[in-house]
């Protein structure tokens, strides 16, 4: 999910994959922060308390990973994706269906020379770290405010 851009051609569904991804890692702070709150009132240890909410945290990230592993049909899901894009591109932005030379050259993509060069690489990883870290510390520090 980190790479929207590559999964749509639409600015619609892009905007909900982001709203999707930003939901579910909201929900993700509040479940822990949950049982992080309940397990201070509960128990006196404070190194229990740290190794419960450990065990609860990578038990759930350990059970979401692998159903998210074995209920996704990535292939499928790739070529469906591109018979939509080739479906938008057509309708939408009226394209006619390039020579497979042409189809080629143009799935080869940026090499990293072209990445390093561009600073909207540089606004976008800035943005998206700090970002990061906001959340990060949020979820680390926060829980010792809560006790």
């Amino acid at each position: 999910m980190a790479i929207v851009n590559n999964l749509s051609a639409s600015n619609q569904k892009r905007d909900r994959l982001v709203n999707n991804r930003n939901g579910f890692t909201f929900a993700a702070n509040i479940t822990i922060l949950s049982f992080a709150l309940l397990l201070f009132n509960t128990v006196d240890d404070k190194i229990l308390q740290f190794r419960y909410l450990c065990l609860i945290a990578m038990s759930i990230g350990a059970f979401s990973s692998i159903f998210f592993m074995l209920t996704i049909n990535e292939p499928r899901l790739t070529k469906e994706a591109k018979e939509y894009d080739a479906i938008y591109k057509r309708d939408v932005l009226g394209e006619v269906e390039k020579p497979q030379e042409a189809q080629t050259a143009v799935k080869s993509g940026k090499t990293a020379k072209d990445w390093l060069s561009d600073t909207n690489f540089y606004i976008h990883g800035l943005v998206y770290m700090v970002v990061r870290i906001a959340v990060n510390v949020t979820m680390t520090v926060q829980p010792f405010y809560l006790n």
